[in-house]
């Protein structure tokens, strides 16, 4: 097995820090720090910009960019420094949930032969420039997003499968109003109130391990009125 020691930390956040906030469209800048503890040559040292779910079921992971930082000899107890940078995507924004959660991190993984590569991984929360920037009053109109995210239902769930889901409203495209009648329509048993808390608090999770036949039909509604839905999958428990 291939030993190396990995250190990671994000510009202006020391390291063991807890993981910080940045938004769509942030410009990141970081160090990475690998120390052998032998030596070694580095086909590649790759490291990436990705996000994953973790909870129920199998894990779905999306990487929005790779960098291949480094190649050639690695020599015992020389460190090697690799700054990284990356503009951070429009979605999907982080988010924690009962069931199923999202989480970005940079990963850094040091392409070795023969051997298990030596790994690392720094997580980060992704949520929208526009909410970064200003908070809303709960009664306020929001603004057309900066975001160039289209409002577009995200279907994760396999096909032929029996699983819950969860169903996330990531965004509001536009006036609020028609997707506040809409998910009050869709879900009565939520206030005006209540939903005007969760559009100020998005990611919010508006249904929770329910079947996809229900989910379906109501995200495409809800979409339709100028929502931005994310349906997140995961496998049923038996109890």
């Amino acid at each position: 097995m291939a030993s190396a020691k990995i250190e990671m930390a994000f510009e202006g956040n020391p390291p063991f820090s807890p993981p910080p906030t940045f938004h769509t469209g942030q410009i990141v800048r970081g160090i990475i720090i690998v120390t052998p503890a032998a030596n070694t040559h580095c086909r590649h040292l790759w490291v990436s910009l990705q996000w994953r779910t973790e909870g129920r079921g199998d894990c779905d992971t999306g990487v929005a960019e790779k960098l291949d930082c480094f190649q050639g000899s690695l020599i015992a107890g020389v460190l090697v420094q690799i700054p990284f940078q990356f503009t951070l995507p429009q979605s999907p924004w982080s988010y924690s949930g009962k069931y199923v959660s999202i989480v970005w991190e940079v990963t850094v993984d040091v392409d070795v032969p023969w051997k298990v590569n030596p790994h690392g991984a720094l997580p980060f929360v992704l949520t929208s420039a526009s909410r970064a920037s200003s908070t809303p009053s709960p009664h306020s109109t929001r603004s057309q997003p900066t975001s160039s995210v289209n409002a577009q239902a995200s279907f994760t769930i396999p096909s032929g499968e029996a699983a819950g889901v969860d169903m996330i409203l990531q965004n509001v495209t536009g006036s609020e109003n028609p997707v506040m009648q809409a998910i009050h329509q869709e879900l009565p048993r939520l206030s005006l109130q209540e939903i005007q808390d969760l559009i100020n608090a998005v990611p919010a999770a508006l249904m929770e391990n329910v079947e996809r036949e229900i989910a379906e039909p109501i995200a495409a509604r809800l979409t339709a009125a100028g929502a931005v839905i994310q349906i997140l999958s995961h496998s049923r428990e038996t109890l």
